[in-house]
């Protein structure tokens, strides 16, 4: 309550940025001295979930963040956002990093000693960025979901903002091929991955399968999108399978011949089947 008259006071005093910035400034500094910074076992084993955008990242951590040992922060800590420039931009040692990451944990994680972790996209983070994670906490666990491309592609097509055309479309989902790569022989024995395909065709199976990676119990109200915490509201509808294989529905677009040798190549690496199918032509 003394927090709360404390602040109001400041409302026709100071402008509604100002405010805001003070608000910012206070709970860093509650945060960094938080007396569960020394008793907050969990910070050592963080959980980096991971994939391609448009690839199922939102409906994993939906389900992973619904565990009541975990917390998942939704891309708080990307490119462009205060929490980036806190701890990536303003840290260069391993022990710097660590710190600015314990100071953005809410008490109430902390306190608790929950499991916390990340969810982002691949084009969040650079390889540096990747590479300091890693090195900083050596307890990671990384859990790639893979998506088709055909169907990424087209997803893309139609949702993303800043991709106009179907190479480009095309090119993110590849840049994505590459990361899982770079992850999986970066920490071989920290890494798992698996196919959104399987999540929601048999999505029991595949959760238990990642809470056994993670080693956290498996509860099936991992499932029950009302125990969401609500990342995206495109995926708060019970898990289905309507979304896979839109891209037989002959809307794909035509690629360069380079371009598509290129795509199917990374899509079988990744174990999809390359199906001979006719290209939708633009008129």
């Amino acid at each position: 309550m003394m927090r709360k008259n404390f602040f109001s006071l400041l409302d026709p005093i100071i402008s509604a940025q100002a405010r805001s910035n003070v608000r910012q400034n206070f709970s860093r500094i509650l945060r960094a001295h938080d007396p569960a910074n020394r008793t907050y076992e969990n910070f050592a084993a963080p959980i980096l979930l991971i994939g391609s955008p448009r690839g199922g990242t939102t409906l994993l951590s939906n389900i992973i963040g619904a565990h009541p040992r975990i917390t998942i922060f939704n891309e708080r800590f990307t490119r462009g956002k205060p929490s980036y420039a806190d701890t990536f931009g303003a840290t260069n040692t391993q022990r710097a990093l660590a710190n600015s990451f314990l100071r953005y944990i809410p008490h109430r994680v902390k306190g608790n000693n929950l499991r916390w972790g990340i969810k982002l996209c691949t084009i969040h983070w650079t390889r540096e960025d990747l590479d300091r994670f890693v090195e900083t906490f050596p307890q990671l666990q990384l859990v790639f979901v893979v998506r088709d491309g055909r169907d990424v592609v087209l997803s893309l097509l139609k949702r993303s903002i800043d991709l106009r055309t179907p190479e480009q479309c095309v090119g993110r989902w590849l840049e994505s091929v590459s990361v899982f790569d770079y992850l999986q022989s970066r920490a071989p024995e920290r890494f798992m991955s698996f196919h959104y395909e399987d999540l929601v065709g048999e999505p029991e199976g595949q959760v238990r399968a990642i809470c056994e990676f993670i080693g956290e119990p498996f509860t099936l109200t991992l499932l029950d999108p009302k125990q969401w915490p609500r990342v995206g509201s495109y995926e708060i509808s019970p898990v289905t399978a309507d979304k896979v294989g839109k891209w037989r529905d002959g809307n794909f677009p035509q690629l360069p011949p380079d371009l598509q040798r290129e795509f199917d190549t990374a899509l079988e690496h990744l174990g999809y089947q390359v199906e001979t199918f006719q290209p939708h032509i633009a008129r």
